[in-house]
């Protein structure tokens, strides 16, 4: 009976406190360094969603151009930037809306803007510029 009791105690299977709290300290360094990376990789994507609403914004402008020269339109209130967001189609992301001169959006918890140089048809398509820096 005794050999039983012995056997029994010598054959436990499992984890020691030493292997479980090595295990908690990788994981932890772990972490440690991944959450900074993913903050990093968010804020970059955020930047890229930014520069591609950029360049649909100035390809609207260009078709706006393009169309309003074709149909002999001339002056300076031939489009806005109203306009020019609802030609480019922008879709995914939350817009304040668009004004004359601006347009907002905000991209995971980062706010961009875009500020627009009104058209002079037939010699000037107008501009659309970043005004956040990214």
């Amino acid at each position: 009976m005794l050999r039983k009791i012995k056997g029994a105690l010598t054959n436990n299977k499992g984890f020691t406190l030493i292997e479980l709290i090595m295990v908690i300290v990788v994981l932890g360094i772990l972490a440690a360094t991944a959450v900074p990376k993913y903050y990093s990789i968010r804020s970059e994507a955020a930047d890229a969603s930014a520069k591609g609403i950029t360049a649909a914004l100035r390809g609207a402008v260009s078709v706006l151009y393009s169309q309003n020269l074709v149909n002999g339109v001339s002056g300076t209130t031939a489009y806005d930037m109203e306009d020019v967001v609802d030609n480019a189609q922008i879709s995914g992301v939350d817009s304040s809306g668009s004004a004359t001169n601006s347009f907002t959006v905000v991209i995971g918890n980062i706010t961009y803007g875009w500020d627009w140089t009104s058209a002079d048809l037939p010699t000037t398509a107008g501009i659309v510029v970043e005004n956040t820096g990214f």
